[in-house]
């Protein structure tokens, strides 16, 4: 396995500092294997890829939205939590057959079914659907949306070590993240571990959560937690390209609405790019750091143009992308 991309390199850098002591080729390594179980096990037959090319995808965007001038800027701790958090950030999806199995252990999850957590009007085809379905099937699609619902906050548990409240079900995943991070500086496993739980939700101006100055030793240990979680959540929301090989979806054929429109959505986006930046004289310029995202797709159904419309790419309620262009120009 290669460090090939930018972020990776600078990211290996920063492991020859005191407060950074592992080895990222054998992190990567460990998450492309846990990654490549996330399916295995009969789960999320019906998504958008969620493997090591997620995560590579995701690497390289990031590469061209961080601008140069703030490249320059970045300590190697800024690139190597950025790399680490990219590579853990959606973990907390992997549900192993143990953990499945001694489900009704999971004292959370027994909470989120008895929760009004479904909204009658939005999820009525799911809910419609889930009748419909042996119970066994509609066992495991519960769970599968109890896990994307918590996906986050079960990997800021398992990377800080600690139980979340599912009976230890999920034990075996912690034991085998632990090894990994163990040699890292303490303080910048909770950063971690809170910024991989940052892209589920949008808290993302909190700066006494996300700290734009946090020192784990000299300077150069030193990160913008705040503009790695815009960064991370930026570019999640911006791989919704390559993620959909038309084969693939033939195979899978979903059937799930929601894992229609998705698939719909990504598949027919053909280029996410920087807008080419014009300069005082209208002129496209290309010395001039452009400050738009261009997402350019083709639709022959509503439903794909909606689920695209309707998400956090394109005007939705995250703050990620309002903050994320405030931060550049701040920084």
């Amino acid at each position: 396995m290669n460090l090939s991309t930018l972020l990776e390199t600078k990211a290996d850098d920063a492991t020859n500092l005191p407060a950074f002591r592992i080895k990222l080729v054998k992190v990567k390594e460990a998450v492309r294997d846990i990654l490549s179980q996330w399916r295995s096990n009969g789960f999320y037959r019906e998504y958008t890829d969620h493997t090591i090319v997620h995560v590579d995808g995701m690497l390289n965007l990031a590469e061209w939205i961080i601008p140069q001038e703030t490249k320059e800027a970045m300590t190697p701790a800024d690139w190597l939590l950025l790399t680490l958090s990219i590579y853990f950030h959606d973990l907390g999806m992997l549900i192993t057959k143990d953990e499945f199995n001694n489900r009704s252990k999971n004292k959370d999850f027994q909470k989120y079914l008895e929760s009004p957590l479904i909204d009658d009007r939005k999820f009525s085809e799911y809910k419609a659907a889930l009748a419909e379905l042996e119970e066994v099937e509609a066992d495991r699609l519960r769970y599968e949306e109890y896990v994307r619902a918590n996906h986050g906050r079960r990997v800021r548990s398992w990377i800080e070590g600690s139980r979340i409240d599912d009976g230890d079900v999920s034990e075996q995943i912690r034991a085998i993240l632990t090894p990994l991070i163990e040699d890292l500086n303490p303080t910048f496993v909770k950063d971690l571990a809170k910024v991989c739980e940052s892209h589920t939700h949008d808290a993302l101006d909190d700066q006494k959560l996300f700290p734009v100055s946090q020192p784990y030793g000299s300077d150069q240990e030193t990160a913008n937690v705040q503009y790695v979680a815009l960064v991370l959540r930026t570019v999640d929301l911006l791989h919704i390209r390559d993620r959909t090989p038309s084969i693939v979806y033939q195979l899978i054929n979903p059937s799930d609405p929601y894992s229609q429109i998705e698939w719909s959505k990504q598949q027919r986006v053909r280029s996410v790019r920087a807008k080419p930046a014009r300069n005082k004289d209208g002129d496209i310029d290309d010395s001039v750091q452009s400050e738009t995202i261009e997402v350019h797709a083709e639709f022959d159904d509503p439903d794909g143009f909606f689920g695209l419309t309707s998400s956090a790419i394109c005007g939705g309620s995250t703050t990620a992308i309002p903050l994320y262009c405030e931060k550049i120009r701040e920084r």
